[in-house]
């Protein structure tokens, strides 16, 4: 879907451009938008990214990812 929400919402090229050069190694969307998720090469590059990004973004955060695989956080 990223095709599609970037011609939806231009301004989205320069939110990514922006999160690569606070020196995300790649740039996703997540889902539909308008979430950008940066890819960090381990957990302290990924803080050094989000402190550079931080004044550019309303909202930053620092997530974790899986080891290897899907995890299921809750279920029935």
């Amino acid at each position: 879907l990223e095709a599609a929400a970037f011609d939806l919402a231009p301004s989205l090229t320069k939110t990514k451009l922006a999160l690569k050069h606070a020196g995300a190694v790649g740039v996703t969307l997540s889902g539909s938008g308008p979430t950008l998720a940066g890819i960090c090469r381990n957990e302290a590059h990924a803080f050094e990214v989000a402190a550079r990004a931080e004044s550019l973004f309303p909202r930053v955060e620092v997530v974790p990812s899986t080891r290897v695989g899907a995890e299921i956080v809750s279920g029935p």
